[in-house]
């Protein structure tokens, strides 16, 4: 029951943060076409939140561990975890060193 309520929760915040990442983000998603795009989602928040409302109900107990998990997590990455952050990953940089080298320039 706890997995359960831990994936439509991080499902739930995964929808939440592309509304976010579309929305400031918007040159990422240039070249993608999501059928139905905002209502589709939106529609998918709304019923997560349903289900999430419906569990709570049902498993007071379960649903409580996992938002203290969650509060424990979040105020880690608060206190800690946001200084430990590596201004340029190393996936990252491997990346663009890779696209460099493959780029091929015709001017």
């Amino acid at each position: 029951k706890i997995t359960i309520f831990a994936a439509v929760t991080m499902y739930l915040l995964v929808m939440i943060s592309y509304f976010k990442i579309r929305k400031y983000e918007s040159d990422l998603f240039l070249l993608q076409k999501v059928p139905y795009h905002p209502y589709l989602i939106g529609f998918g928040i709304i019923l997560q939140i349903i289900i999430l409302i419906t569990f709570f109900y049902y498993n007071y107990g379960a649903a409580l561990i996992v938002f203290g998990i969650e509060l424990l997590a979040t105020l880690y990455y608060l206190i800690w975890g946001r200084y430990k952050i590596q201004e340029e990953a190393p996936e990252e940089s491997k990346a663009v060193y890779v696209e460099n080298k493959l780029r091929i320039d015709f001017h």
